[in-house]
């Protein structure tokens, strides 16, 4: 979502305030202009459903946000019922307010159409929670109130699944295992791995081989060179070091065979 979950709901809120304020006004110049033909209702539920169904799919979120769609529509009816009441100067029941609301001004009946399609999107981002980042059975580099706690690189299927593993931990941005003509990459480097081998190299043998750092405006740069083998960690410097030299050490770990690029790490 692009609202975070705290401040959804009290913009849906204001939302339907700013709505409701806005229908008065309208009606309170325009006078009524009722729902004709009727259907249209008809066709205002179905709408509904068809939201429903794009934003949640076939599970069983479908039909929890078509109810809350339709109670929010039917909350927001109720208000401008009232709204209008209060205007044209009558008093009405809630049930006369929702009918009034609903089928009286058909502007208003527009406006809360949309907004139930945005209280229907709030509640299937909420029922769906947070995207995961990983897939079941893979280990996760956890961010407790300590360190992260570092996936087992060793037991991944091969070197691109070990770099893709080491990028999703929290901090690090791409990673990179070359042996002689087998090159693996991931994170932000996984488009083009060739490339970001090149780029790598370029500032790695200014210095020679083994083991260096090089600080980048907030992020470090960790390279490991040797002959053909080369590890480099792409990672923000708030990344405590150990855990960086950890994962460079542990993709070093993986010993490259092109005939064969998912060979099992030395231990």
């Amino acid at each position: 979502m692009i609202l975070g979950r705290r401040e959804s709901w009290p913009a849906i809120l204001i939302l339907g305030i700013a709505l409701v304020v806005l229908a008065m006004a309208l009606k309170g110049v325009q006078g009524d202009i009722p729902v004709d033909p009727q259907w249209l209702m008809a066709a205002d539920v179905g709408l509904l459903l068809v939201m429903a169904l794009v934003m949640a799919g076939f599970t069983w979120r479908c039909p929890v946000a078509f109810g809350i769609m339709l109670a929010s529509q039917a909350l927001l009816a109720l208000l401008m019922g009232w709204g209008y009441s209060a205007v044209e100067g009558a008093s009405r029941a809630p049930y006369s307010a929702i009918q009034h609301g609903l089928w009286d001004y058909l502007p208003g009946t527009a406006l809360q159409l949309g907004f139930a399609v945005a209280v229907g999107a709030v509640v299937v981002a909420w029922l769906t929670g947070p995207p995961q980042q990983l897939s079941a059975g893979h280990p996760a580099a956890e961010t407790g109130a300590g360190e992260p706690t570092l996936p087992d690189l060793a037991q991944a299927d091969g070197p691109a699944e070990a770099v893709q593993w080491a990028c999703r931990v929290a901090g690090v941005g791409a990673a990179l295992l070359a042996q002689d003509d087998a090159v693996f990459a991931a994170g932000a480097w996984e488009r083009d791995p060739n490339a970001a081998l090149t780029r790598t190299m370029a500032l790695a043998r200014r210095v020679g081989q083994g083991l260096n750092s090089y600080h980048l405006d907030g992020a470090v740069l960790v390279v490991r060179w040797e002959e053909a083998h080369v590890v480099a960690l792409l990672a923000t410097s708030a990344l405590p070091p150990e855990i960086v030299h950890q994962l460079v050490r542990d993709l070093w770990a993986w010993e490259m065979v092109v005939d064969d690029p998912a060979a099992v790490p030395e231990p």
